[in-house]
């Protein structure tokens, strides 16, 4: 594995580390199974601090529609929630109103790659994340 490659992945999984702490931290306050987490190094007891947190998380979110005829309504069907850039960079694309989404990544001078190897713990947070935006609304 080149430098780069592994530079992309390592920054792709601390990412993708921090969404399943959130999403974990969310359930746990959410179910009452914990009456208060830590995060960033802050008490947080309201389940809503932590999404307002994890929304804050991208640089940007961007849609884009299909192939259509001029003058048709353009509907959106892919999305990118990109979470860092430059090198290394991570993002997740995937599909709208459907669970086809990856998380990617690169570094300087390599093509984007799909981080290979999730769990279904990581899928699932993951998922949770990609949720939180609503992309199916636009």
């Amino acid at each position: 594995m080149r430098n780069g490659e592994d530079n992309g992945k390592r920054n792709a999984r601390a990412h993708l580390e921090r969404m399943m702490e959130l999403c974990d931290d969310y359930k746990a306050l959410l179910t009452g199974e914990e009456s208060e987490t830590i995060i960033d190094g802050e008490k947080v007891a309201d389940p809503d601090e932590i999404i307002k947190r994890a929304m804050e998380i991208p640089l940007e979110i961007k849609v884009k529609s299909g192939w259509e005829y001029p003058g048709k309504l353009l509907r959106p069907e892919e999305f990118k929630i990109v979470i860092s850039a430059g090198g290394p960079a991570c993002r997740i694309r995937g599909i709208i109103g459907g669970s086809d989404h990856d998380i990617q990544y690169q570094d300087w001078f390599t093509p984007w790659k799909n981080l290979d190897n999730i769990t279904s713990d990581e899928q699932d947070a993951l998922d949770w994340f990609v949720e939180l935006f609503a992309l199916e609304c636009y």
